[in-house]
């Protein structure tokens, strides 16, 4: 199970449609069908049925709908930590003469390359 099929389910029941929700998430019609078929598989269980109006979250669609908004929710979240967890602002730093002339420049340039930030 990958994320993307977890993202691509969430929203065809948010449209209650193939078609929207392929429009929406850029991507065919058939791509966006076959991910949903093989997530199906792979659960083994039917999650959403077709209609001429569209598609209708199964009864094991709709608690699979709600734990895969949780996923997603707790994914961005992940992203969202690592990202605010980099080491950011401003060094201070303070050497003796003799040492600066010789580590300054390079300790100077390993930081600013392992901590653009």
């Amino acid at each position: 199970m990958e994320l993307r099929q977890l993202r691509y389910f969430v929203r065809i029941v948010e449209m209650g449609s193939m078609s929207r929700a392929a429009r929406e998430l850029d991507v065919v019609q058939s791509a966006l069908s076959q991910q949903i078929t093989r997530l199906e598989s792979e659960l083994a269980v039917r999650l959403l049925q077709r209609t001429p109006r569209g598609v209708v979250p199964t009864e094991a669609g709709v608690a699979f709908f709600r734990e895969a908004q949780l996923a997603l929710r707790h994914a961005d979240q992940a992203v969202r930590s690592a990202q605010q967890s980099r080491l950011s602002g401003s060094v201070s730093l303070g050497l003796a003469p003799t040492t600066a002339t010789i580590l300054a420049l390079p300790l100077m340039q390993a930081m600013r390359t392992r901590y653009p930030d």
